[in-house]
């Protein structure tokens, strides 16, 4: 059934007659007619003569249009969305850091179940028990814009590590070790290959590329190549080599050789300097405030935070201290800026391979978490570790009890 906000994305598209907007639709007059009327009274768009285009100048419409590009770009239906009760269930979701189903008590079960289950699929929610079931979601704008869309409230607040969050995952962890002994070979690699196409996807998405989970699927093992950009493809298939890299070489010790090769790998045919340490400065865009290291002691900062690393890689005696590890390298590293191009993917696979150095799986940071990830990132006015580390902790326990549900 088509709805308003279908009409109203037809309209984003270009100004358009009734009749013109039926045919494209496949409606009947009656129906779009009806349609048209509705967004007119929420003053969501407006009627020059014939012709029927969106209201700019209305703050709603705005919000509307972020909220359907969203779900475009994501190929997510945004009727799913764009429903009042969605958006008073994500009221309550991001008022509260953790959630229980107690929290929901003024909405039918079987509703709540339709709606948490769907973001729970999208990973939008952040599962942090399963019995009792508790939880949280992601600060992602989408979900302000859809609250506010409907005239509700927001107040976000500061994250910081929980209390028993580590403990939770070393129990997750130590579950997903003895269940990964009882699995067949064959199975674990099935497993493995998911996780390795899930966090190539996610990973290139974050950077901007436009392959779907199904594309880059079909392109790495069928070689099926979709009708994208060729840059879109190569990023897909050097991040495919950079992890087959990152697991061939995760029992050797990190050093600058290490990290040149891998960026070799990310950014061969992209980038006349792949594997080679910029030689002029860069600049974050978007963000003035975030400060990489000056080229001229490229060098020896970047050997710095490798003596570093191991120091602190020696130390480690908890997961706890693995997880604070981890979430270091990603922010040191990051802050250098040791390429001109690339430095992102390279950050999350060192990441990565500070992890799976402890037992971990290979932790995928969400694509649909990108907003709150840049938030405490590149896109912070100010580096804080402990944020991070608290939104790092909360994706990693979210990805280990997904994957001890497949085992």
């Amino acid at each position: 059934m088509v709805t308003e906000y279908d009409v109203f994305a037809e309209l984003m598209e270009k100004k358009t007659k009734i009749a013109q907007l039926a045919e494209n639709l496949n409606q009947n007059y009656a129906n779009i007619y009806a349609r048209i009327e509705s967004l007119r009274n929420e003053k969501l768009i407006i009627k020059e003569e014939k012709y029927y285009s969106i209201n700019i100048h209305n703050k709603k419409t705005v919000l509307l249009v972020k909220i359907i590009d969203y779900c475009n770009s994501h190929n997510m239906n945004c009727n799913f969305f764009l429903s009042k009760k969605m958006s008073a269930i994500l009221e309550v979701c991001l008022n509260k850091e953790t959630l229980s189903i107690d929290d929901f008590g003024q909405f039918n079960k079987t509703t709540l179940k339709k709606y948490l289950d769907r973001l729970i699929q999208y990973n939008f929610i952040i599962i942090k028990t399963r019995k009792p079931f508790t939880f949280s979601i992601l600060k992602e704008h989408f979900f302000t814009d859809i609250v506010c869309f409907f005239g509700g409230e927001v107040k976000l607040k500061e994250r910081l590590p929980e209390d028993d969050i580590f403990e939770k995952i070393e129990k997750e962890l130590k579950k997903y070790k003895q269940k990964s002994k009882k699995q067949s070979k064959f199975y674990i690699k099935n497993i493995e290959e998911e996780l390795k196409f899930d966090f190539i996807h996610s990973t290139t998405y974050l950077e901007g590329n436009t392959l779907t989970l199904e594309e880059t699927i079909k392109f790495l093992k069928h070689n099926i190549q979709p009708k994208k950009d060729f840059d879109d493809l190569l990023e897909v298939k050097n991040m495919n080599v950079a992890i087959d890299y990152l697991f061939e070489n995760l029992e050797k010790p990190l050093t600058l050789d290490w990290i040149l090769n891998l960026h070799r790998i990310v950014m061969q045919g992209l980038h006349e300097y792949n594997g080679k340490l910029r030689n002029g400065q860069v600049r974050i865009l978007g963000n003035p405030d975030f400060k990489v290291c000056d080229y001229r002691i490229l060098k020896p900062v970047l050997e710095e935070f490798i003596v570093n690393f191991n120091k602190k890689f020696k130390k480690c005696k908890t997961q706890k201290d693995s997880l604070i590890l981890s979430g270091w390298v990603h922010n040191e590293f990051q802050c250098i800026h040791p390429f001109f191009d690339g430095n992102s993917r390279t950050t999350r696979i060192l990441m990565n391979y500070c992890l799976l150095n402890f037992g971990f799986p290979l932790i995928n940071i969400y694509e649909v978490s990108k907003d709150e990830y840049l938030s405490l990132t590149k896109l912070s006015r100010k580096r804080d570790d402990r944020k991070f580390i608290a939104f790092l902790s909360r994706i990693i326990l979210d990805n280990l009890i997904k994957l001890n549900e497949l085992l």
